[in-house]
């Protein structure tokens, strides 16, 4: 009775431990081994997301861009426009398609929340929106 009842317990997991968790089945970006920190206004998390329905892709795109040109090494900082990169390696950075990534920067920009400059190069400003670089008085450096 003890073999058969093993038998039967190997058959049926109880509560679906022997199916791999969904976060594994997902191809997993590399953890970097030493973390970095970026500083992101706390108007984004306050205002931007309860205001702007923003899918968790827009976000990604977003906070990427947003990174990239406030929070690292970039030389056109003070102008708030992004490094330029190929949508191919944008595509790859946010670990979604093409296709997706595009969808994204639209609705990004539809919104105002990024302008394009040129492909693959954004204008992202220090506050999100145009109210809050007032507010807070950040101007842009002139060309």
């Amino acid at each position: 009775m003890e073999e058969n009842l093993r038998e039967i317990l190997t058959k049926y997991s109880s509560k679906g431990l022997d199916k791999e968790p969904e976060e594994e089945k997902k191809e997993s970006l590399p953890i970097p081994s030493n973390p970095k920190y970026s500083d992101i206004p706390d108007i984004f998390f306050d205002d931007i997301l309860h205001r702007y329905k923003i899918t968790k892709q827009e976000i990604i795109v977003l906070m990427f861009l947003y990174r990239k040109t406030w929070c690292g090494a970039n030389i056109y900082k003070g102008h708030g426009i992004s490094p330029l990169f190929s949508y191919e390696m944008l595509a790859q950075k946010c670990a979604t398609e093409k296709s997706l990534l595009l969808d994204a920067l639209k609705k990004l920009e539809v919104l105002g929340l990024i302008t394009a400059v040129r492909p693959g190069q954004y204008f992202i400003r220090k506050f999100f929106l145009e109210q809050w670089d007032d507010q807070f008085h950040f101007n842009y450096h002139d060309f």
